[in-house]
């Protein structure tokens, strides 16, 4: 089933999905740093592995 059939049989229901356009450029700083450096070891409990000194200015653009 495509992206927009899966939203059309969910919003039949009591849901409204909408789909997010996002550059790819930015989801891979998200994902690369913000999500995988930062979310993913603070959620499992690993504050060693968070990375606290992004050297990249797309990153800070991101969490400003």
């Amino acid at each position: 089933m495509s992206l927009l059939g899966v939203l059309n049989n969910y919003n039949r229901g009591n849901y409204k999905l909408n789909p997010v356009v996002v550059q790819e450029e930015d989801y891979n700083v998200y994902y690369g740093g913000i999500s995988n450096g930062l979310l993913w070891p603070a959620l499992h409990n690993l504050p060693e592995y968070i990375v606290v000194d992004y050297d990249s200015p797309k990153v800070d653009k991101h969490l400003i």
